[in-house]
């Protein structure tokens, strides 16, 4: 017997209750890896207040607590977002982004989470974080905001507890939410943060209608066709990077890069293969003409074949199962 994958659970739509939230895998139920953490939290200081040196890159930055933390910001975001009638408004961006595509979670060396939401309801989501004050703080720039929680206490600076510190010349606390936003057009969507306009922008197409993407045990809106998404903000560079700026810091950290591949005993990666249409078929016939399911595996490389975590199908473009589980950027 076929099993048939609903696509209309993975449309993201703007209220809680309007998504079926029970009809997507259960991703509390799989086998996820031991999540690497830093030994020690990162931005803890010397005794004449100079940040303690930062793990190498393409190590772990954040700590156990510290992790926990950054998930927890994005997910009380997120749960607001759908309280607020606003969970359509929004999506995974940049390096968060990768990790679900990548990872099937945060990149393990990142250390910030990002999203990208809709710039005609920033003054609302402004208020509705605003009022989490003080356990929770907001701080406004010219074209993000970064939302954290109180600061840790300095007294408290070498244990590692889930609240943001001082740890930057500026403001805000880290760890924090980068909140960056969009503007849309007819045709495109441009993130005003790098573009004044259009011109930099990427076809709605490629965005909308949002999806749910695993980042961790949690769902959350991604662009329709993540692959293209990532692809036209990262270009074809390909390997896994971190490019020398460092948001604990705000300023210059560790930079390097490395084939993906190579961290593939170390970290575990998503690989993508069409689900075998005896086993696995989408059944609406508005959607089954663009779209396959797709099996995503999280694995770690070994000497023989990879390890498998677990396993999902998901409805997805047929172009998402051509790419190499080691760079996004290449056909597998």
């Amino acid at each position: 017997m076929k099993t048939v994958i609903p696509v209309e659970p993975f449309v993201v739509k703007a209220q809680r209750q309007q998504n079926q939230w029970s009809a997507l895998p259960n991703l509390q139920q799989l086998d996820w890896p031991i999540a690497e953490v830093a030994q020690c939290p990162s931005g803890r200081r010397f005794p004449n207040g100079t940040v303690k040196p930062l793990p190498p890159a393409l190590s772990p930055v954040v700590s156990k607590a510290q992790r926990k933390l950054t998930k927890h910001l994005l997910k009380t975001f997120s749960d607001l977002m759908f309280q607020h009638g606003m969970g359509d408004r929004f999506m995974l961006n940049g390096g968060t982004l990768v990790g679900s595509f990548q990872h099937h979670d945060i990149v393990p060396w990142d250390d910030d989470v990002d999203v990208l939401a809709d710039v005609n309801v920033r003054p609302s989501i402004q208020l509705m974080l605003q009022q989490l004050t003080p356990e929770y703080q907001v701080t406004i720039q010219d074209v993000r905001d970064k939302f954290y929680t109180k600061f840790l206490s300095q007294q408290n600076d070498e244990l590692d507890r889930p609240l943001s510190r001082k740890a930057s010349r500026f403001s805000w606390g880290w760890p924090y939410l980068d909140i960056g936003y969009f503007r849309v057009n007819d045709t495109h969507l441009w993130d005003i943060s790098t573009s004044p306009g259009p011109t930099g922008g990427i076809f709605k197409e490629i965005i909308f209608p949002l999806v749910f993407r695993p980042l961790g045990k949690h769902w959350y809106p991604a662009p329709f066709d993540t692959l293209s998404y990532i692809r036209r903000v990262y270009g074809s560079s390909g390997g896994c990077a971190v490019f020398g700026y460092s948001h604990i810091l705000e300023g210059r950290g560790p930079s390097g890069r490395t084939s993906c591949w190579s961290l593939g005993r170390r970290y575990a990666f998503v690989q993508r293969t069409l689900a075998d249409p005896e086993k696995f078929i989408i059944a609406d016939p508005q959607w089954a003409k663009t779209m396959v399911v797709v099996e995503e595996s999280l694995v770690y490389r070994t000497n023989r074949a990879p390890l498998v975590l677990h396993t999902i199908q998901i409805p997805s473009l047929v172009g998402s199962t051509e790419v190499n589980t080691y760079s996004f950027v290449d056909t597998s």
